[in-house]
Protein backbone atom coordinates (compact mmCIF):
# COMPACT_ATOMS: atom_id res chain seq x y z
CA UNK A 1 0.00 0.00 0.00
CA UNK A 2 1.18 3.47 -0.88
CA UNK A 3 0.00 6.63 0.86
CA UNK A 4 -1.04 9.22 -1.75
CA UNK A 5 -0.21 12.09 0.64
CA UNK A 6 3.42 10.90 0.61
CA UNK A 7 3.36 10.47 -3.16
CA UNK A 8 1.93 13.98 -3.53
CA UNK A 9 4.61 15.34 -1.18
CA UNK A 10 7.33 14.13 -3.56
CA UNK A 11 6.38 16.98 -5.89
CA UNK A 12 7.34 14.85 -8.89
CA UNK A 13 6.60 16.24 -12.34
CA UNK A 14 5.74 12.70 -13.45
CA UNK A 15 4.70 9.69 -11.37
CA UNK A 16 4.59 6.13 -12.75
CA UNK A 17 3.02 3.37 -10.65
CA UNK A 18 3.25 -0.29 -11.65
CA UNK A 19 6.14 -0.11 -14.06
CA UNK A 20 9.59 1.15 -14.90
CA UNK A 21 10.39 3.71 -17.54
CA UNK A 22 13.35 4.05 -19.85
CA UNK A 23 13.98 6.99 -22.14
CA UNK A 24 14.66 5.62 -25.62
CA UNK A 25 15.47 8.55 -27.91
CA UNK A 26 12.34 10.70 -28.08
CA UNK A 27 10.14 7.96 -26.62
CA UNK A 28 9.45 6.74 -23.11
CA UNK A 29 9.38 2.93 -22.92
CA UNK A 30 7.30 1.64 -20.03
CA UNK A 31 7.86 -1.92 -18.85
CA UNK A 32 4.87 -3.10 -16.85
CA UNK A 33 5.89 -4.90 -13.66
CA UNK A 34 2.79 -4.95 -11.42
CA UNK A 35 -0.04 -7.38 -11.92
CA UNK A 36 -2.52 -4.96 -10.33
CA UNK A 37 -2.58 -1.26 -9.39
CA UNK A 38 -5.55 -0.07 -7.32
CA UNK A 39 -6.21 3.52 -6.26
CA UNK A 40 -8.31 3.71 -3.13
CA UNK A 41 -8.59 7.13 -1.55
CA UNK A 42 -11.43 9.38 -0.42
CA UNK A 43 -10.54 12.19 -2.83
CA UNK A 44 -14.12 12.66 -4.08
CA UNK A 45 -15.33 13.55 -0.56
CA UNK A 46 -12.08 15.20 0.61
CA UNK A 47 -9.89 16.81 -2.07
CA UNK A 48 -6.92 16.68 0.34
CA UNK A 49 -6.99 12.90 -0.22
CA UNK A 50 -6.73 13.19 -4.04
CA UNK A 51 -3.73 11.67 -5.84
CA UNK A 52 -2.45 14.73 -7.70
CA UNK A 53 0.43 15.73 -9.97
CA UNK A 54 1.25 17.14 -13.41
CA UNK A 55 1.46 13.65 -14.95
CA UNK A 56 0.20 10.44 -13.35
CA UNK A 57 0.64 7.11 -15.12
CA UNK A 58 -0.57 3.73 -13.84
CA UNK A 59 0.18 0.42 -15.53
CA UNK A 60 -0.52 -3.23 -14.69
CA UNK A 61 -0.58 -6.57 -16.47
CA UNK A 62 -3.99 -7.66 -15.14
CA UNK A 63 -5.86 -4.62 -13.82
CA UNK A 64 -5.66 -0.89 -13.16
CA UNK A 65 -8.61 0.10 -10.97
CA UNK A 66 -9.78 3.41 -9.54
CA UNK A 67 -12.18 2.46 -6.76
CA UNK A 68 -15.44 4.21 -5.89
CA UNK A 69 -14.89 7.46 -3.98
CA UNK A 70 -11.33 7.80 -5.26
CA UNK A 71 -10.00 10.75 -7.24
CA UNK A 72 -6.92 11.24 -9.44
CA UNK A 73 -6.26 14.74 -10.78
CA UNK A 74 -3.60 16.26 -13.01
CA UNK A 75 -2.64 19.84 -12.15
CA UNK A 76 0.42 21.85 -13.10
CA UNK A 77 2.31 21.49 -16.35
CA UNK A 78 3.21 18.28 -18.17
CA UNK A 79 4.88 17.87 -21.54
CA UNK A 80 3.68 15.61 -24.33
CA UNK A 81 5.52 12.34 -24.71
CA UNK A 82 5.60 9.26 -26.90
CA UNK A 83 4.87 6.18 -24.78
CA UNK A 84 5.86 2.68 -25.87
CA UNK A 85 4.09 -0.24 -24.16
CA UNK A 86 4.77 -3.91 -24.77
CA UNK A 87 2.39 -6.86 -24.38
CA UNK A 88 -0.99 -7.14 -22.70
CA UNK A 89 -2.04 -4.88 -19.86
CA UNK A 90 -3.83 -1.74 -18.75
CA UNK A 91 -2.45 1.80 -18.82
CA UNK A 92 -3.95 5.03 -17.48
CA UNK A 93 -2.38 8.42 -18.09
CA UNK A 94 -3.73 11.60 -16.49
CA UNK A 95 -1.81 14.71 -17.53
CA UNK A 96 -2.02 18.48 -17.27
CA UNK A 97 -0.66 19.14 -20.75
CA UNK A 98 -0.70 17.96 -24.32
CA UNK A 99 -1.71 14.34 -24.88
CA UNK A 100 0.81 11.53 -25.07
CA UNK A 101 0.99 9.30 -28.12
CA UNK A 102 0.75 5.66 -27.01
CA UNK A 103 1.96 2.71 -29.05
CA UNK A 104 1.43 -0.84 -27.79
CA UNK A 105 3.32 -3.73 -29.39
CA UNK A 106 2.96 -7.50 -29.10
CA UNK A 107 -0.48 -7.55 -27.48
CA UNK A 108 -2.27 -10.88 -27.91
CA UNK A 109 -5.60 -11.11 -29.67
CA UNK A 110 -7.92 -11.83 -28.08
CA UNK A 111 -6.31 -10.75 -24.85
CA UNK A 112 -6.95 -12.65 -21.64
CA UNK A 113 -5.69 -9.86 -19.39
CA UNK A 114 -5.50 -6.08 -19.22
CA UNK A 115 -8.57 -4.47 -17.63
CA UNK A 116 -8.90 -0.78 -16.78
CA UNK A 117 -11.74 0.00 -14.36
CA UNK A 118 -12.97 3.47 -13.40
CA UNK A 119 -15.58 2.44 -10.83
CA UNK A 120 -18.88 4.21 -10.41
CA UNK A 121 -18.29 7.09 -7.98
CA UNK A 122 -14.59 7.43 -8.88
CA UNK A 123 -13.21 10.52 -10.64
CA UNK A 124 -10.32 11.09 -13.04
CA UNK A 125 -9.56 14.73 -13.97
CA UNK A 126 -7.01 16.23 -16.35
CA UNK A 127 -6.33 17.98 -19.63
CA UNK A 128 -5.15 14.83 -21.42
CA UNK A 129 -6.52 11.41 -20.43
CA UNK A 130 -5.58 8.01 -21.84
CA UNK A 131 -7.54 4.88 -20.95
CA UNK A 132 -5.76 1.95 -22.64
CA UNK A 133 -6.48 -1.72 -21.96
CA UNK A 134 -5.87 -4.82 -24.02
CA UNK A 135 -9.00 -6.60 -22.74
CA UNK A 136 -11.68 -4.37 -21.16
CA UNK A 137 -12.09 -0.68 -20.48
CA UNK A 138 -14.94 -0.02 -18.04
CA UNK A 139 -15.56 3.68 -17.43
CA UNK A 140 -18.49 3.91 -15.02
CA UNK A 141 -17.04 6.83 -13.04
CA UNK A 142 -16.71 10.55 -13.68
CA UNK A 143 -14.28 11.93 -16.26
CA UNK A 144 -13.47 15.64 -15.84
CA UNK A 145 -11.73 16.63 -19.04
CA UNK A 146 -9.86 19.85 -19.81
CA UNK A 147 -7.55 22.51 -18.47
CA UNK A 148 -8.33 23.57 -14.90
CA UNK A 149 -9.68 27.13 -14.83
CA UNK A 150 -9.56 29.67 -12.00
CA UNK A 151 -13.21 28.94 -11.14
CA UNK A 152 -12.35 25.18 -10.78
CA UNK A 153 -14.16 24.22 -14.00
CA UNK A 154 -12.34 22.51 -16.89
CA UNK A 155 -12.16 23.62 -20.50
CA UNK A 156 -11.02 21.76 -23.65
CA UNK A 157 -8.88 18.67 -23.37
CA UNK A 158 -8.01 15.38 -25.03
CA UNK A 159 -9.18 11.85 -24.33
CA UNK A 160 -8.01 8.56 -25.84
CA UNK A 161 -9.77 5.26 -25.18
CA UNK A 162 -8.48 1.96 -26.47
CA UNK A 163 -9.40 -1.64 -25.64
CA UNK A 164 -10.69 -4.89 -27.00
CA UNK A 165 -13.98 -3.96 -25.32
CA UNK A 166 -15.12 -0.55 -24.04
CA UNK A 167 -17.99 -0.02 -21.54
CA UNK A 168 -19.08 3.54 -20.82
Amino acid sequence: LLDQSKLNALGASSLLLGGARTIDGEATRIDTIASQVVVKNSGVADTAQTLVGPELMLTAKDEVKIEAGSRIEAVGDAFARKVLLNGDGAFLSVAAGAPAVVTRKDASSPSTQGDLVLAEGATVAGQALIFDATRNNSLAGIVELGTLQADKTRNGGFVTIGAGRINI
